[in-house]
């Protein structure tokens, strides 16, 4: 891409790549991991940047042997390092968002516009080269926005034959927010409008979106959304998590991609998080919705989690985020390497 440069290849190859307690090589994984330590649009709370490291940091504090699958996974999983280049990138366009905010000057829009679209572009690029050497390509956010890149790149590998599984506090259907056509709330909606988009959208717990939002879907026979106090609604009536689990996970196709932003749990479990939002699923739930997707035999072909952040000044929100996220990410790899027969 035009942004590279030699010294930030040189960085990039002089570190290591230690995560989930092993210094597993690109060529012997089955599974990569690629870090997007982007901001640059976040409406509320920061710090989305740090989410990749908060994730590499907690991913040793875990024991791996997963009962689901009956095995240890973590010696398939590649977690490369934040390139330097994107996170200078990120940088520049937070200072770019400080001078917007004081002087309104319309250039700067257009400037973190290009500064996302390159990470998006960068994002599918490396998507490919997994993918070309046979290895699942997965998404470590930086706020949600990024997950167009990987999306992009998955639409066009499967021509749209897959759905997504979307579990967020927010719709993200937004065609532009604040100002910035590649927003965190306006992911799904760029998604939606990808040249292959995908054949569903299944939305679970979100409990904040806006008028256009609730419009769209209603009228996208695409979307199917799982508003958390329909959720709840149904339980406090007496209906059970598995029913509810089993008609969510029906509403896909055979290729799913989990979009899981982490303020989609309940902010006990994701304090700090950049767009918290009361309600939310436990932790547990999460996992047996999840789980679903196995019980119904169908395949895991992608997924990121996004929106773990450093949480302010709070370590131990922090802390949290990484454990929670870190702890999600092993699940859903142990998932997608199910699905392609690697465990």
């Amino acid at each position: 891409m035009a942004y590279r440069n030699e010294v930030g290849e040189k960085r990039m190859k002089a570190k290591k790549t230690k995560a989930f307690e092993v210094d597993t090589s690109f060529e012997t994984a089955d599974l990569i991991l690629i870090p997007a330590p982007w901001s640059a649009t976040v409406s509320y709370g920061g710090g989305t940047e740090k989410g990749p490291e908060l994730v590499r940091k907690a991913s040793h504090q875990l024991d791996f042997f997963n009962p689901l699958f009956q095995c240890s996974y973590n010696d398939r999983i590649h977690f490369e390092e934040n390139d330097p280049v994107i996170e200078s990138l990120n940088s520049q366009a937070l200072n770019w968002l400080k001078k917007l905010e004081a002087k309104k000057t319309p250039r700067f829009y257009d400037s973190i516009n290009q500064a996302s679209q390159s990470v998006l572009d960068w994002l599918y690029e490396k998507s490919l080269k997994a993918s070309h050497q046979e290895k699942i390509p997965a998404l470590v956010g930086g706020e949600h926005s990024v997950s167009e890149g990987i999306l992009s790149f998955i639409g066009d590998k499967y021509k749209g034959d897959y759905g997504i599984l979307h579990l967020d506090a927010h719709a993200d259907l937004r065609e532009t927010y604040q100002g910035f056509k590649h927003s965190h709330a306006s992911v799904m909606d760029n998604v939606l409008n990808l040249k292959q988009p995908p054949k569903k959208l299944v939305q679970v717990a979100v409990r904040d979106l806006c008028e256009s939002e609730y419009k769209k879907i209603k009228e996208d026979r695409r979307i199917h959304c799982y508003f958390d106090e329909e959720i709840y609604t149904r339980i406090f009536k007496g209906e059970k998590w598995a029913v509810i689990c089993e008609e969510i996970i029906s509403q896909l196709p055979y290729r799913v991609y989990v979009s899981l932003d982490v303020d989609g749990l309940s902010w006990s479990y994701a304090p700090g998080t950049g767009t918290p939002v009361p309600g939310g699923l436990s932790f547990n739930q999460v996992l047996y919705l999840l789980a679903e997707i196995k019980r119904q035999n169908k395949k895991v072909i992608s997924f990121d989690v996004v929106e773990t952040s450093a949480g302010g000044e709070n370590q131990n929100f922090a802390e949290r985020n990484g454990n929670v996220s870190a702890r999600l990410i092993y699940y859903l790899s142990g998932l997608a390497l199910h699905s392609y027969g690697k465990i």
